[in-house]
């Protein structure tokens, strides 16, 4: 009789060890915001599972308290029993069966069942579990004010962020990986986050492809064209394109001319234009649009000089993707020759270059430019002509078209990546 309640006894504590190490893991890996929002609806089980989640510290460290007590009560009950059957040689026995049997039973199962599973298994255990923090709050307690009063030996002086940008993008692929996000969504979602890190060279019209209007020279009524018309708004200077004095709306100017405006000034009709640094960051250029009203900003270099323009809509872009209206011709940045073989345009953001054609750039790479011109230039340390070629990585690169110092076009050839040994 003796020996069945200790049966029954150690068999209790394993089941206590695995609802514990089951515990654990579901805790850690539950869905927070799931049970956040079923808690504001009254669901009575995920406010306790969130007042768990809020409480992390002192429900891991009932947790851990828990488990190792019922161990501890396993390994003493299963040395009484074996001490019985076998004599001296039983503690050595009880110790072995114990803890395979804790191992097995009451670690390693419960906690790949709970990982498989962790909000069903924290609604099995909420309960129980915010009961032991209760009975066992004053251990716990103790042990809180130990590790605040040792925290300061091993804690930084300065927090770190608990999640970077880096590892929400990481949180977003998973999360498509598993079907919960298509792939438009997931590229929407990985294109806010990475949005303020964005900065406005990376994104300018170039001061070689601005469309611009010199204010002495200019005749409203002659030199308006289809070309100008094509964009809602460009920059007016005075002599020199590095001395911006306007933005011009094209839609007001074209309105003064049909309405039979005998003398359009067109120092009348533009605006003050806004100026901004090359590495100012969109986010705060969106708040200077905000501000002043306009959608373009012109972007000038560490000499004052002016290296291109940023409109709102080169922004949105960034987020969403390009944006055609009636006027936009579609520019095909990159064409896929064969499986391998890919034609890019020069002034195609670099990474996405990568992304197109499946190239994963290690995170020590570096490059002072943002275009596949710019790096060819930089890779090849001179001004790229038609048929210069070089090799990165496993990307063999041929400068197909070049003029005026200026890359046009680079073939992208990706070659089987060598094993490593």
């Amino acid at each position: 009789m003796a020996n069945a309640l200790q049966i029954i006894a150690i068999i209790i504590f394993i089941l206590f060890s695995a609802i514990f190490s089951a515990s654990e893991i579901a805790s850690a890996k539950s869905n927070k915001l799931r049970f956040e929002a079923a808690a504001e609806k009254g669901d009575r089980t995920a406010k306790v599972v969130c007042a768990i989640n809020e409480n992390y510290v002192r429900s891991l460290s009932t947790i851990l308290a828990g488990n190792n007590f019922v161990n501890i009560a396993a390994s003493t009950v299963a040395t009484v029993l074996f001490i019985g059957w076998f004599g001296a040689k039983g503690e050595g026995i009880a110790s072995v069966v114990i803890t395979v049997l804790l191992l097995i039973f009451g670690e390693t199962c419960p906690k790949i069942l709970a990982a498989g599973a962790p909000d069903v298994f924290i609604r099995l255990f909420a309960w129980p579990l915010r009961i032991c923090m209760i009975l066992l709050f004053p251990i716990i307690w103790l042990v809180e004010k130990l590790v605040d009063f040792l925290s300061p030996l091993w804690t930084p002086k300065e927090s770190a962020p608990q999640v970077t940008p880096e590892e929400l993008v990481e949180i977003v692929e998973d999360i498509e990986d598993e079907g919960v996000f298509t792939e438009d969504e997931s590229e929407l979602i990985r294109s806010a986050i990475e949005f303020a890190d964005t900065t406005a060279h990376e994104i300018l019209t170039p001061r070689i492809d601005m469309v611009a209007i010199d204010i002495d020279e200019f005749d409203p009524k002659h030199d308006l064209n289809e070309e100008l018309l094509r964009y809602s708004r460009v920059p007016v200077y005075q002599e020199t394109i590095d001395n911006v004095i306007g933005i011009l709306p094209t839609r007001q100017l074209m309105r003064a001319i049909v309405e039979g405006e005998k003398d359009v000034n067109i120092r009348d009709l533009m605006k003050k234009p806004l100026f901004v640094h090359m590495t100012c960051p969109i986010s705060t250029i969106i708040d200077e649009f905000k501000v002043s009203h306009l959608q373009m900003a012109v972007v000038v270099d560490e000499f004052g000089g002016v290296m291109g323009v940023v409109t709102l809509e080169d922004i949105m872009e960034e987020i969403v993707g390009n944006i055609y209206d009636e006027m936009d011709q579609p520019e095909i940045e990159i064409e896929q020759k064969t499986e391998t073989s890919f034609v890019v345009d020069g002034s195609m953001n670099i990474y996405d270059m990568f992304d197109e054609v499946g190239y994963e750039p290690s995170p020590e790479f570096e490059t002072e430019y943002t275009t596949v011109g710019g790096w060819a230039t930089e890779i090849l340390d001179k001004f790229p002509d038609p048929g210069d070629e070089f090799t990165f990585d496993n990307l063999h690169c041929t400068v197909l078209d070049a003029q005026a110092m200026r890359v046009e076009q680079v073939q992208i050839d990706v070659l089987p990546k060598e094993e490593e040994e």
